[in-house]
Protein backbone atom coordinates (compact mmCIF):
# COMPACT_ATOMS: atom_id res chain seq x y z
CA UNK A 1 0.00 0.00 0.00
CA UNK A 2 0.84 3.61 -0.49
CA UNK A 3 1.21 6.46 2.34
CA UNK A 4 2.34 4.52 5.45
CA UNK A 5 -0.40 2.09 5.19
CA UNK A 6 -0.60 -1.75 4.93
CA UNK A 7 -2.13 -3.58 2.13
CA UNK A 8 -5.28 -4.83 3.38
CA UNK A 9 -5.04 -3.05 6.63
CA UNK A 10 -9.00 -1.89 7.18
CA UNK A 11 -10.07 1.27 8.57
CA UNK A 12 -12.69 3.17 9.64
CA UNK A 13 -12.85 6.46 11.22
CA UNK A 14 -15.67 8.63 13.34
CA UNK A 15 -15.89 11.87 15.33
CA UNK A 16 -16.30 12.08 19.34
CA UNK A 17 -16.91 15.40 21.51
CA UNK A 18 -13.78 15.81 24.09
CA UNK A 19 -15.98 13.97 27.06
CA UNK A 20 -16.44 11.16 24.81
CA UNK A 21 -12.79 11.10 23.81
CA UNK A 22 -11.48 10.76 27.46
CA UNK A 23 -13.98 7.79 28.35
CA UNK A 24 -12.94 6.06 25.14
CA UNK A 25 -9.28 6.56 26.15
CA UNK A 26 -9.31 5.97 29.65
CA UNK A 27 -6.98 6.86 32.37
CA UNK A 28 -3.71 7.60 30.85
CA UNK A 29 -5.03 5.85 27.48
CA UNK A 30 -5.71 2.29 29.15
CA UNK A 31 -8.96 1.61 27.85
CA UNK A 32 -8.47 2.48 24.22
CA UNK A 33 -4.99 -0.09 24.36
CA UNK A 34 -6.95 -2.82 26.09
CA UNK A 35 -10.08 -2.71 24.08
CA UNK A 36 -6.93 -2.59 20.44
CA UNK A 37 -5.05 -5.30 22.46
CA UNK A 38 -8.43 -7.42 22.63
CA UNK A 39 -9.30 -6.89 19.04
CA UNK A 40 -5.83 -6.88 17.46
CA UNK A 41 -6.65 -2.93 16.08
CA UNK A 42 -4.85 0.40 16.60
CA UNK A 43 -6.85 3.29 18.23
CA UNK A 44 -5.42 6.91 17.39
CA UNK A 45 -7.56 9.29 18.50
CA UNK A 46 -6.55 13.41 17.56
CA UNK A 47 -5.61 15.78 20.28
CA UNK A 48 -7.55 17.37 22.42
CA UNK A 49 -8.06 20.61 20.33
CA UNK A 50 -7.12 18.81 16.83
CA UNK A 51 -11.01 19.26 15.35
CA UNK A 52 -12.04 17.87 12.37
CA UNK A 53 -12.81 20.64 9.87
CA UNK A 54 -16.29 22.30 10.42
CA UNK A 55 -16.89 20.45 13.81
CA UNK A 56 -15.98 20.70 17.71
CA UNK A 57 -14.87 17.20 17.36
CA UNK A 58 -12.02 14.52 17.92
CA UNK A 59 -11.13 12.09 15.28
CA UNK A 60 -10.94 8.63 16.37
CA UNK A 61 -9.50 5.82 13.52
CA UNK A 62 -9.57 2.59 14.30
CA UNK A 63 -6.96 0.29 12.21
CA UNK A 64 -6.93 -3.64 11.70
CA UNK A 65 -6.47 -6.49 9.88
CA UNK A 66 -10.05 -6.67 8.26
CA UNK A 67 -13.56 -6.03 8.59
CA UNK A 68 -14.44 -7.79 11.78
CA UNK A 69 -11.03 -7.00 13.98
CA UNK A 70 -12.33 -3.33 13.43
CA UNK A 71 -16.31 -3.50 13.38
CA UNK A 72 -15.53 -5.24 16.85
CA UNK A 73 -13.51 -2.51 18.02
CA UNK A 74 -15.92 0.17 17.21
CA UNK A 75 -18.78 -1.68 18.09
CA UNK A 76 -16.75 -1.18 21.87
CA UNK A 77 -15.75 1.78 21.78
CA UNK A 78 -19.64 2.97 20.97
CA UNK A 79 -20.85 0.29 23.90
CA UNK A 80 -18.20 2.72 26.12
CA UNK A 81 -19.04 5.71 25.29
CA UNK A 82 -23.18 4.99 25.72
CA UNK A 83 -21.90 3.32 29.52
CA UNK A 84 -20.26 6.14 30.45
CA UNK A 85 -21.35 9.28 29.09
CA UNK A 86 -25.20 8.03 29.10
CA UNK A 87 -24.99 8.07 25.19
CA UNK A 88 -23.47 8.69 22.21
CA UNK A 89 -24.44 12.51 20.69
CA UNK A 90 -21.18 14.32 19.93
CA UNK A 91 -22.16 16.65 22.04
CA UNK A 92 -25.07 18.03 20.34
CA UNK A 93 -27.88 19.41 22.87
CA UNK A 94 -30.92 18.28 20.59
CA UNK A 95 -31.22 14.83 20.96
CA UNK A 96 -34.68 12.86 21.96
CA UNK A 97 -34.35 11.25 25.53
CA UNK A 98 -32.91 7.89 24.67
CA UNK A 99 -31.36 8.55 21.11
CA UNK A 100 -28.03 8.55 20.01
CA UNK A 101 -25.93 10.15 17.25
CA UNK A 102 -23.29 8.76 15.94
CA UNK A 103 -20.60 10.03 12.73
CA UNK A 104 -18.85 8.08 10.96
CA UNK A 105 -15.89 9.76 8.47
CA UNK A 106 -16.39 7.31 5.21
CA UNK A 107 -14.80 7.85 1.63
CA UNK A 108 -16.60 10.02 -1.23
CA UNK A 109 -16.93 6.71 -2.98
CA UNK A 110 -18.67 4.92 0.10
CA UNK A 111 -20.85 7.95 0.83
CA UNK A 112 -22.11 7.29 -2.58
CA UNK A 113 -22.40 3.46 -2.14
CA UNK A 114 -24.75 4.69 0.77
CA UNK A 115 -26.81 6.64 -0.74
CA UNK A 116 -27.10 4.26 -3.88
CA UNK A 117 -29.04 5.28 -7.37
CA UNK A 118 -31.82 7.65 -7.13
CA UNK A 119 -31.41 7.34 -2.83
CA UNK A 120 -32.69 3.87 -2.51
CA UNK A 121 -29.86 2.34 -0.28
CA UNK A 122 -30.61 5.02 1.92
CA UNK A 123 -34.07 4.64 2.07
CA UNK A 124 -33.89 0.71 2.62
CA UNK A 125 -31.16 1.58 5.35
CA UNK A 126 -33.52 3.97 7.25
CA UNK A 127 -36.56 1.75 6.62
CA UNK A 128 -34.91 -1.52 8.45
CA UNK A 129 -33.65 0.33 10.99
CA UNK A 130 -35.36 3.07 11.85
CA UNK A 131 -32.58 5.73 12.09
CA UNK A 132 -32.52 8.86 10.50
CA UNK A 133 -29.67 9.23 8.10
CA UNK A 134 -27.39 12.09 6.76
CA UNK A 135 -24.69 12.06 4.41
CA UNK A 136 -22.90 15.35 4.63
CA UNK A 137 -22.74 17.33 1.38
CA UNK A 138 -19.39 18.64 1.78
CA UNK A 139 -17.05 16.22 1.52
CA UNK A 140 -13.42 17.33 2.75
CA UNK A 141 -10.33 16.20 0.86
CA UNK A 142 -9.52 16.09 -2.30
CA UNK A 143 -9.99 13.39 -4.96
CA UNK A 144 -10.54 9.83 -4.03
CA UNK A 145 -8.84 10.70 -0.86
CA UNK A 146 -12.32 13.36 -0.16
CA UNK A 147 -14.38 11.98 2.93
CA UNK A 148 -17.92 12.60 4.14
CA UNK A 149 -19.45 12.69 7.27
CA UNK A 150 -22.60 9.82 7.81
CA UNK A 151 -24.57 10.67 10.41
CA UNK A 152 -26.55 8.07 11.97
CA UNK A 153 -29.25 8.87 14.86
CA UNK A 154 -31.92 6.56 16.25
CA UNK A 155 -32.03 4.04 19.50
CA UNK A 156 -28.43 2.92 20.48
CA UNK A 157 -29.82 -0.53 19.54
CA UNK A 158 -31.09 0.60 16.29
CA UNK A 159 -27.34 2.08 15.56
CA UNK A 160 -25.81 -1.04 16.65
CA UNK A 161 -27.96 -2.83 13.70
CA UNK A 162 -27.29 0.34 11.61
CA UNK A 163 -23.08 1.22 12.01
CA UNK A 164 -22.18 -2.48 10.01
CA UNK A 165 -24.03 -1.07 6.99
CA UNK A 166 -22.15 2.01 6.90
CA UNK A 167 -18.66 0.30 7.68
CA UNK A 168 -19.40 -2.82 5.10
CA UNK A 169 -20.02 0.12 2.11
CA UNK A 170 -15.93 1.55 3.51
CA UNK A 171 -14.74 -1.96 3.60
CA UNK A 172 -15.53 -2.81 0.02
CA UNK A 173 -12.99 -0.17 -1.06
CA UNK A 174 -10.47 -1.72 0.55
CA UNK A 175 -8.88 -2.92 -2.65
CA UNK A 176 -8.31 0.37 -3.81
CA UNK A 177 -5.13 1.70 -3.98
CA UNK A 178 -5.36 5.35 -2.00
CA UNK A 179 -6.90 2.97 0.59
CA UNK A 180 -4.21 2.46 2.75
CA UNK A 181 -3.13 6.02 2.43
CA UNK A 182 -6.97 7.38 3.22
CA UNK A 183 -6.87 4.68 6.45
CA UNK A 184 -3.58 6.26 7.46
CA UNK A 185 -4.15 9.82 6.65
CA UNK A 186 -6.66 12.35 9.22
CA UNK A 187 -7.93 15.76 8.34
CA UNK A 188 -7.92 16.39 11.85
CA UNK A 189 -4.13 16.61 12.32
CA UNK A 190 -2.89 20.25 13.40
CA UNK A 191 -1.55 22.07 10.22
CA UNK A 192 -3.46 19.99 7.77
CA UNK A 193 -4.47 22.19 4.86
CA UNK A 194 -7.86 21.43 4.32
CA UNK A 195 -10.29 21.24 0.94
CA UNK A 196 -14.07 21.52 1.69
CA UNK A 197 -16.19 20.73 -2.16
CA UNK A 198 -20.26 20.10 -2.08
CA UNK A 199 -21.14 17.87 -3.85
CA UNK A 200 -23.75 17.40 -6.03
CA UNK A 201 -27.05 16.19 -4.43
CA UNK A 202 -28.63 13.35 -5.21
CA UNK A 203 -32.02 13.28 -7.04
CA UNK A 204 -34.32 15.45 -6.00
CA UNK A 205 -32.33 18.35 -6.68
CA UNK A 206 -30.99 21.47 -5.20
CA UNK A 207 -33.13 22.32 -1.94
CA UNK A 208 -36.43 20.56 -3.67
CA UNK A 209 -38.28 19.59 -1.21
CA UNK A 210 -35.43 20.69 1.28
CA UNK A 211 -33.40 17.76 1.09
CA UNK A 212 -35.99 15.03 0.97
CA UNK A 213 -34.23 13.96 -2.22
CA UNK A 214 -31.26 11.36 -2.45
CA UNK A 215 -29.18 12.69 -0.06
CA UNK A 216 -32.31 12.74 2.35
CA UNK A 217 -31.74 15.02 4.88
CA UNK A 218 -33.09 14.42 8.64
CA UNK A 219 -36.76 15.00 9.44
CA UNK A 220 -35.69 18.19 11.45
CA UNK A 221 -32.26 19.63 9.59
CA UNK A 222 -29.50 18.94 12.01
CA UNK A 223 -27.67 22.20 12.74
CA UNK A 224 -23.98 21.82 11.76
CA UNK A 225 -23.44 24.90 13.77
CA UNK A 226 -19.53 24.84 13.41
CA UNK A 227 -19.78 25.23 9.28
CA UNK A 228 -21.12 28.85 9.89
CA UNK A 229 -18.41 29.42 12.37
CA UNK A 230 -15.38 28.16 9.96
CA UNK A 231 -17.17 30.03 7.47
CA UNK A 232 -17.18 27.61 4.44
CA UNK A 233 -18.43 30.56 2.22
CA UNK A 234 -17.20 29.02 -0.64
CA UNK A 235 -19.18 26.14 -0.48
CA UNK A 236 -21.87 27.62 -1.06
CA UNK A 237 -23.48 26.62 2.92
CA UNK A 238 -24.63 30.31 3.52
CA UNK A 239 -25.54 31.97 0.64
CA UNK A 240 -28.02 30.48 -1.48
CA UNK A 241 -28.87 27.14 0.70
CA UNK A 242 -31.74 28.48 2.94
CA UNK A 243 -29.04 29.56 5.56
CA UNK A 244 -29.15 27.34 8.36
CA UNK A 245 -29.40 29.42 10.64
CA UNK A 246 -32.16 31.61 9.49
CA UNK A 247 -35.48 30.63 9.07
CA UNK A 248 -35.03 27.21 10.30
CA UNK A 249 -35.37 27.37 13.40
CA UNK A 250 -31.58 26.93 14.61
CA UNK A 251 -31.27 30.53 15.61
CA UNK A 252 -29.91 29.37 19.19
CA UNK A 253 -27.26 27.43 17.67
CA UNK A 254 -25.18 30.33 15.55
CA UNK A 255 -23.10 31.62 18.75
CA UNK A 256 -22.19 28.01 19.59
CA UNK A 257 -21.08 27.66 16.21
CA UNK A 258 -18.28 30.56 16.09
CA UNK A 259 -16.98 29.51 19.10
CA UNK A 260 -16.11 26.04 17.99
CA UNK A 261 -15.00 27.17 14.71
CA UNK A 262 -12.74 29.52 16.21
CA UNK A 263 -11.53 27.05 18.83
CA UNK A 264 -11.04 24.54 15.62
CA UNK A 265 -9.37 27.36 13.66
CA UNK A 266 -6.67 27.70 16.51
Amino acid sequence: GCGGGHAGQMAVKTLLSAKEASAVLGHGGATSRDIGTRNNTKLHLSGRFDHYPGTHLQELTIRGPGLEPVSMTLAEVMAKVAEECGRISGGDMDLEEGNSRVRLIVPAAAAKAIIGRGGENIKLLRSCTGLKVHVEEVAIGAGALAEQIVALQGTFMAIQGGVPNVVEKVHELIDQPWFAQWGSASNAAPGSSVVATQMAPGKGGKGKGKGKGGWGGWDMPMSWDSWSGKGWGKSGWDQGKGGWDQGKGWGGYGGMGGDAGGMGGG
